[in-house]
């Protein structure tokens, strides 16, 4: 079993996350990634999980989402560090968005948590 952080849920476009950098996380792990590891060590992969995205996260999502949109209209690339003065202010800009969006979100929003969980077993 194994449970990581996932990187097809929105937290591959947050700027500057240190929860997902090291030392707290070395790797980044998308489906395809976890379907590759089964595949070299011989293991059925029985069960993928990922977790929902959680309440408390509602205003982080929009925050992110509306970042991924602002840089695509200024035509500035997504960057897992980006210390420039242009991204710190959009994803400023992004997170008071969120925080007049986030109420108008749908409670039944079926969108991707942080983390995805794994059960494999030996063949």
């Amino acid at each position: 079993m194994a449970a990581v952080p996932s990187e097809d849920s929105f937290i591959r476009d947050v700027p500057n996350f240190y929860l997902n950098m090291p030392p707290h996380h070395t790797t980044r792990w998308t489906d395809f990634t976890l379907k590759k590891l089964a595949e070299l060590y011989q293991l059925e992969m029985e069960y993928i999980f990922h977790e929902p995205l959680h309440e408390a996260h509602k205003k982080f999502y929009v925050a992110t989402r509306v970042f991924r949109k602002l840089s695509g209209l200024f035509g500035r690339p997504v960057k897992t560090i980006d210390m420039g003065l242009g991204g710190l202010i959009l994803y400023g800009g992004s997170v008071l968005v969120s925080y007049i969006a986030t109420p108008f979100m749908s409670g039944k929003a079926n969108i991707q948590g942080q983390s995805v969980l794994t059960v494999f077993q030996k063949k």
